[in-house]
């Protein structure tokens, strides 16, 4: 049985203090049933947050990433919530609850977050335009921030 705890400490945030890399290719279903990946998002600046509909840490950070959303999606910004729920239903019942307009993923094996090395929940990734990873479970100023600067490059 696959183990996730959910975080409720703040996590500090950081901006590149892991080298701009390129990250491992997600491939995953998403709402549809149909496998759409991390790749086909090269161009926009993305943010992947790992979520599951049982935890109460991340459904209270939406409302803050759908600020962001509403305020970059037209200028680039994509976020791709990975789900590592194994009950189809209650994940697809939290996205309708909670409003959730980005695209969304589950990895209801775990796959994923086993090579993303997820241990907690929620965590958030964001890629540049190229895929890179250049920052992780920052801040929302930080992420914002880090937003900005990303689309301007």
């Amino acid at each position: 049985m696959r183990t996730i705890i959910t975080s409720f400490l703040v996590v500090g945030s950081f901006l590149s203090a892991v080298a701009q890399t390129e990250v491992a290719d997600i491939k995953l279903p998403n709402e549809k049933n149909r496998v759409t990946s991390i790749s086909e998002l090269r161009g926009k600046v993305v943010l992947i947050d790992f979520w599951a509909s049982w935890c109460g840490p991340c459904i209270r950070s939406f409302p803050k990433v759908k600020a962001l959303y509403d305020t970059y999606k037209s200028k680039g910004f994509e976020v791709v919530g990975v789900s590592v729920d194994d009950n189809q239903k209650a994940w697809l019942k939290a996205i309708a609850e909670n409003q959730l307009p980005w695209k969304h993923m589950i990895d209801a094996k775990g796959e994923v977050a086993s090579k993303w090395d997820i241990n907690f929940i929620p965590q958030t990734f964001l890629l540049n335009k190229k895929g890179e990873l250049i920052g992780k479970n920052l801040s929302h100023t930080d992420l914002e921030q880090a937003i900005n600067q990303a689309l301007t490059n």
